[in-house]
C-alpha cells in the first residue's frame, strides 16, 4: 500500500469522526434548548399561579397548572424518540430542576436586587412556592415524559 493511500484513508476516517462529533454536538444543543424551553413554560405557568397580577397570561386555574407540565413532558417525550427511556426520564428531571430554579430565582429576586427589607418573610415565601412548584411539576412532567416516550415507541 502506497503512503498516499494511507494518508487518504486517514483523512477520510478523520473527516467521518469530525462529522460524528459535530452531529453529537448538534443533538446536545437541540436537546438542551428543548429542555430549557419546556422548563421555561412550566415555570411561567407556576409564576402565573403565584403572581396573577404581574403576568400577561389570563387567569390560571388549577386545571391549567396541572395540565401544562403534562403537555410539555409529552412533547419532550415525543421529540426525544431516538433516545432511550433512561435519557428521556433524565431529561424530564433536568426540566423539573431547571423550572424550580427559575421559579425560586424569580420569587427571590427582591432580595437579590436589594429591594426587600424583610429577608425572613421573602425567604419563607419563596421557599414555600418553590416547594409547591416542585410538588406540582415533578409528577406531572415525569408522567408526561413517560407517556410521550411510550406513545412514540408504539
Amino acid at each position: 500500500m502506497a503512503p498516499s493511500e494511507n494518508r487518504k484513508s486517514l483523512r477520510i476516517w478523520a473527516a467521518k469522526k469530525i462529522e460524528d462529533i459535530r452531529e453529537r454536538k448538534r443533538e446536545y444543543i437541540l436537546r438542551t434548548l428543548l429542555i430549557a424551553g419546556t422548563a421555561l413554560i412550566d415555570a411561567a405557568v407556576i409564576m402565573a399561579m403565584v403572581l396573577p397580577d404581574l403576568t400577561p397570561l389570563p387567569s390560571v386555574d388549577s386545571g391549567l397548572v396541572f395540565m401544562i407540565p403534562v403537555l410539555t413532558g409529552l412533547i419532550l417525550g415525543l421529540l426525544l424518540t431516538e433516545e432511550s427511556y433512561k435519557i428521556r426520564a433524565v431529561s424530564g428531571l433536568y426540566t423539573i430542576v431547571l423550572s424550580c430554579i427559575i421559579v425560586f430565582i424569580s420569587l427571590y429576586w427582591p432580595i437579590l436586587s436589594g429591594v426587600a427589607t424583610d429577608f425572613g418573610f421573602y425567604m419563607i415565601w419563596s421557599m414555600k412556592w418553590t416547594m409547591m412548584a416542585a410538588l406540582i411539576i415533578t409528577p406531572t412532567t415525569l408522567m408526561g415524559v413517560l407517556l410521550g416516550a411510550s406513545t412514540a415507541d408504539y
